[in-house]
């Protein structure tokens, strides 16, 4: 991928590159412009700054200026082409979701400012800052953001976090805080929505390619300003740079297009039409063309899409497993005798046997072998450690043999979809442990404010805090998790994966679905997975496989027709030139 103006060195191709910035007619036309002496000047200069005339005007400083009465720049207005809807996203059908859980719209494109600390302020205050919660954000990383994506845009932007106030402060302070990447990752999202609202398939598949790749350079430009390259997440294999000429869109995003100079010039035709064909046959294609079409429109999730496997009982290996965790327990048990039902007070073997059943194991001599083996994850490639710009990228997991199969067809389809920026982090699968609840408490101990877990290497000074220090709920809660611990995980078993650990907390009352999208929670559910988010107490990061049918009834996508008919497609030769 190269700058178009790298490239632009012969007039015929300049003529068809400004053919829709020039508002002309038809790929054949180009008539407009010559009766035009305004437009005719707006694109002498734009065509000097492309080849780096020294006499030049910066080509944006000129598109907001009027050559005949000076006038302010009018106020952002939403995206909604000719021939484009007015799209708004509806709620699925869940087993576990909260009222009225529907994907965040998108309405406004990125609109470049100058005033970037201005443009800040207004997303912050729309999310519900105060002036002292706003002075409490670390700045640095959010206003090149601000500044590429102006105050409509980046109020959206803001929204599909799906954070308080007080989590976007407690969450935006210092410069490793991960507001910054976790903006980042939305990007990709906010345009997947705004493709809702385009004219036909070719535009809506240039802006969800648009938004991966602008993901892509904010980091960039992030890190200039912090000198932080956070970790993002890969692009699907779809996701292409537009041609030279840039193909047939509407005004709003040819000029996003040619602003951001995402042009491959390099690209043919035809290679650039077996992309766009590409999206349009697999499911990120048919996903958009549903929502937009279907009989049950706007859906987060259409399972018809997708060949979803049968349920698949395992009540077998289920009890293989129930027979090694017993064993496990026994030689802990031995080892460390456990909190007795009904104790008030903790001990030092009753903690030391809750922190041993907590560990993993999956080399433990207890468990059948080959019952948990390795997958990979399909191209998905999430992080472990978030926020991060260095450290374990996953491509892999631990899970289930037995369930395999199923894991193969749901991590493939959310890679098809499209969807690696909504699931961007594990903390892994398989881990053959007890059920692992919170039972940390902050308490005040010589006039300062400790935090103890009283799981984490154990010893007399734990008991004596946990006895001493925490009130008789906050104990009651350690020996409740002590005795829950003696129950195998459905990570234990292979059967369930964490994801996007930090923002989606267990047993944290203000937030108990956590910032999980809809679109995750809708496929997990289509294929049989349980959300903890309804789990008590909750935990809105796990997903585990039911051991019954859980699917719940899916939305219909109908039998629309191809989502990329002949006409999008741009015209080449037999050598896959770009023709006239």
């Amino acid at each position: 991928m190269r700058r178009a103006a790298q490239h632009l060195d012969e007039n015929r191709n300049a003529e068809l590159f400004f053919r829709d910035l020039l508002g002309g007619g038809g790929r054949g036309t180009f008539t407009a412009p010559a009766r035009n002496s305004y437009r005719r000047g707006r694109a002498d200069r734009f065509y000097e700054s492309l080849i780096g005339s020294p006499e030049a005007e910066d080509v944006e400083s000129w598109e907001l200026r009027e050559s005949y009465d000076e006038q302010a720049p009018s106020p952002p207005r939403p995206y909604l082409p000719a021939g484009g809807r007015d799209f708004v996203p509806q709620p699925g059908t869940f087993n576990c979701a909260p009222a009225g859980f529907t994907v965040i719209r998108a309405t406004f494109l990125p609109e470049r400012t100058t005033d970037s600390s201005a443009a800040l302020d207004a997303a912050l205050t729309a999310a519900g800052l105060n002036a002292t919660q706003r002075g409490r954000v670390t700045r640095t990383g959010l206003l090149p953001i601000a500044a590429e994506f102006g105050g409509a845009a980046l109020t959206e932007l803001f929204a599909r976090l799906r954070w308080s106030s007080s989590d976007i402060v407690s969450w935006g302070r210092g410069s490793d805080s991960m507001l910054v990447p976790r903006l980042l990752i939305h990007i990709p999202g906010h345009f997947r929505e705004l493709a809702r609202r385009a004219p036909d398939a070719r535009e809506a598949f240039v802006l969800e390619c648009l938004g991966w790749l602008l993901m892509a350079r904010m980091r960039t430009a992030v890190a200039n300003a912090t000198r932080n390259a956070w970790w993002i997440p890969p692009p699907p294999r779809f996701v292409s740079a537009v041609p030279d000429p840039v193909p047939a869109l509407s005004a709003e995003v040819s000029r996003l297009v040619l602003r951001l100079l995402l042009i491959d010039t390099t690209l043919t035709a035809g290679e650039w039409n077996a992309r766009l064909t590409a999206w349009g046959t697999g499911p990120a294609g048919r996903q958009w063309q549903a929502e937009i079409g279907a009989p049950q429109p706007g859906r987060p999730f259409y399972a018809s899409l997708v060949a979803v496997p049968a349920h698949v009982d395992t009540a077998a290996t289920r009890a293989s497993f129930a027979t090694a965790w017993t064993a496990r327990r026994s030689a802990v048990d031995a080892r460390h005798t456990p909190h007795a039902a009904g104790a008030t007070v903790v001990t030092l073997s009753g903690l030391q046997n809750a922190a041993a059943l907590r560990e993993c194991e999956n080399g433990s001599p207890h468990l059948p072998a080959g019952a948990i083996t390795r997958l990979a994850l399909q191209g998905l490639e999430l992080t472990y450690d978030f926020p991060r710009t260095t450290g374990r990228t996953i491509t892999e997991l631990p899970l289930l043999t037995q369930l395999h199969p199923i894991y193969t067809v749901l991590f493939k389809a959310i890679g098809d979809l499209g969807w690696n920026d909504l699931l961007y982090q594990t903390s892994g699968g398989a881990c053959f442990r007890g059920i692992k609840h919170p039972a940390a408490a902050r308490v005040t101990i010589g006039g300062a404010q400790v935090t103890v877990d009283p799981f984490n290497s154990p010893n007399a000074t734990t008991v004596t805090r946990v006895n001493t220090n925490f009130t008789a709920a906050q104990r009651g809660t350690v020996i409740a998790a002590s005795r829950t611990a003696r129950t195998m995980s459905e990570h234990g078993l292979g059967a369930a994966i964490d994801f996007n650990v930090p923002e989606n907390e267990q047993n944290a009352g203000s937030r108990p679905f956590g910032s999980m999208d809809p679109r995750i929670v809708a496929i997990f559910e289509a294929f049989h997975f349980r959300f903890g988010a309804c789990f008590r107490p909750t935990d809105p990061m796990h997903f585990d496989y039911s051991q019954a049918p859980s699917a719940p009834v899916a939305a219909t996508a109908g039998t629309p027709g191809p989502v990329v008919t002949p006409r999008m497609l741009m015209p080449v030769r037999a050598t896959s030139r770009v023709i006239a």
